[in-house]
């Protein structure tokens, strides 16, 4: 006998479709794509783990929600754990959305239902579905994040009221429960509602720097006190919280408009911001150790001693990378030489590419003892080896380095290199092409691409 299993999963249907952002999916996949790809991303030296995007309609907020996603694109996250708050119901305490799914017009994402329902065992955190049914501060980021990731899954809580102790607590549950995974915390949250202009601007200047100060206790106090404004701030607050126990995340603005600078008037504006918290892939001792070691071995060189040998005490710095040493002299460019795969630790290779750049580049006479004290060095150090790409829409400029091969033709831009010159990724690709020896179309057939991501820093920061 066969019996016919029927399984039913609990849908959270779109509610805002058609309102806050197109309802049909062609259409939406357009304007999001358009949102993304009209932004430049913004190198960070490391990768987001605390992530800040607006929740409006997207003719106001899609601009900036757009830059916050646009750092994170073609990043590989499994789990993305969304803190938002509640616009129409009166949530007291958390309610995690324990939805099999969350559908959008581009289709369904999965929600982590086993790590969802362990920390229903904190007190203030229940499964509400009324509060969830018709809200739109979790639902209008889900395209986005189905435009940028591939296969990950979301953790959607929405955030009403909450005592200092109880976010500390729930903070304190959510990490060590996420202890082992690579996952993406999203903060959805609007700035000020309904001011003039000038005093939103003033207000939400405020509160972003409060946000990027990062001390809970003194957020709280603004916020009580009136002085900053924020729809989601019990979600910051877990965020603050969240910063604190991961320790050393460096804070950024990527971005901040209101309302009357994309659509409407002036007189009543909403604000919006784009903020990230990152930890930074070298710390600025690190930085420093490798900029004077690579200065050093060029100035070794010129007295005929060999590069330093001996080993220092940091692993980071005997990790074997691909590593590009650049070499300007007011503003010049006077060398750049670089290796995308190394079998020399980093501290090793960053000294033999910081010469190949002063004495090897062929473009340039060999560097003079007396040029030595007007060139400025910045290095550039690879996260991983160069990828294959099948599809040149997954190069960004400005996050990516990329090699291009044609036969026997190959060359390479450094991620910096379009932000550089404000090309965008045709401008780029034609250039490549040329500097491969090829005509500036010769990247639309025939080309194997590569791409890759650096850490770069100069002794100029």
């Amino acid at each position: 006998m066969f019996w016919l299993m029927i399984i039913s999963f609990l849908l959270r249907e779109p509610a805002q479709a058609g309102r806050f952002y197109p309802e049909q999916r062609e259409e939406l996949f357009k304007v999001v794509s358009q949102l993304i790809e009209s932004t430049q991303y913004i190198p960070l030296g490391g990768k987001p783990e605390i992530l800040f995007s607006p929740h409006a309609g997207y003719i106001y907020s899609g601009k900036v929600a757009a830059q916050s996603y646009r750092e994170i694109q073609g990043d590989d996250y499994d789990l993305v754990v969304i803190l938002a708050p509640a616009h129409y119901y009166p949530l007291r305490g958390i309610s995690v959305g324990l939805f099999d799914f969350y559908r959008t017009p581009l289709g369904n994402v999965e929600v982590e239902k086993n790590l969802g329902e362990k920390i229903l065992k904190l007190k203030f955190v229940n499964f509400i579905k009324e509060a969830h049914l018709p809200e739109h501060s979790i639902e209008v980021q889900l395209p986005f994040l189905q435009y940028v990731l591939k296969d990950f899954r979301i953790l959607p809580f929405l955030v009403g009221s909450i005592n200092m102790a109880e976010a500390n607590e729930f903070a304190h549950s959510l990490v060590e429960l996420l202890k082992g995974k690579n996952y993406l915390i999203l903060v959805s949250t609007d700035l000020s509602h309904y001011k003039s202009y000038e005093i939103a601007k003033k207000i939400d200047s405020f509160t972003i720097k409060t946000i990027i100060e990062g001390d809970p206790q003194v957020f709280l106090n603004r916020f009580k006190e009136k002085k900053i404004e924020l729809c989601g701030f019990f979600p910051t607050l877990i965020a603050l919280k969240i910063r604190e126990l991961r320790g050393n995340l460096k804070a950024k603005k990527l971005l901040y408009l209101n309302s009357g600078d994309t659509a409407g008037g002036r007189r009543e504006v909403v604000g919006y911001a784009s903020i990230v918290f990152y930890r930074e892939f070298f710390n600025e001792r690190e930085k420093k150790f490798l900029l004077n070691l690579a200065r050093e071995s060029i100035k070794r060189a010129f007295e005929g001693k060999d590069i330093v040998r001996e080993k220092p005490s940091d692993p980071r710095l005997l990790e074997k990378r691909g590593v590009f040493v650049t070499l300007r002299k007011n503003s010049q460019l006077r060398g750049c030489i670089g290796i995308h795969k190394s079998s020399d630790p980093l501290y090793i290779t960053v000294q033999k590419m910081a010469r190949a750049a002063a004495f090897q580049d062929p473009r340039f006479s060999p560097l003079r003892p007396e040029e030595l004290n007007s060139i400025s060095i910045e290095i550039s150090v690879y996260l991983y080896p160069p990828r294959k790409i099948d599809d040149i829409k997954n190069y960004i400029p400005g996050k990516h380095g990329i090699i291009m091969i044609k036969g026997l033709h190959e060359a390479t831009f450094l991620p910096e290199v379009p932000l550089e010159q404000n090309w965008n990724k045709t401008v780029t690709l034609q250039y490549l092409s040329l500097k491969a020896g090829l005509p500036k179309d010769g990247w639309k057939e025939g080309c194997i691409f590569y791409i890759y991501e650096t850490v770069h820093f100069s002794e100029k920061e």
